[in-house]
């Protein structure tokens, strides 16, 4: 299994407290809701996501935080379409200005 596709069958599976987490990143106080976390190299932000333990090691993997607002928003994998922001801002995570595109 890949890491995304790790990343996207454990947030479909996720609880309260990983939605909490994450949108408690989330700045929803404007327009656009800006993701507060980490940031990548390319200003796009990142949610680590924990997977399961094998052999006493954790796994982790990493998605884009506005594909992770679009899956706990939507409750589905977007699979292999890309999710932009409509408004052209890299750390909006405000499910309406999210779309897939192919």
């Amino acid at each position: 299994m890949t890491g995304v596709a790790m990343g996207v069958g454990l947030l479909l599976g996720a609880g309260k407290a990983f939605s909490d987490r994450f949108w408690g990143r989330v700045d929803r106080s404007g327009e656009c809701w800006v993701w507060r976390g980490v940031v990548n190299r390319k200003g796009r932000g990142v949610m680590s996501i924990a997977g399961p333990t094998v052999d006493g090691v954790r796994a982790r993997t990493s998605m884009p935080a506005h594909r992770v607002a679009w899956i706990l928003s939507r409750g589905r994998d977007p699979g292999a379409a890309d999710v932009v922001q409509s408004c052209g801002n890299a750390l909006c995570c405000r499910p309406k200005h999210l779309a897939l595109r192919q």
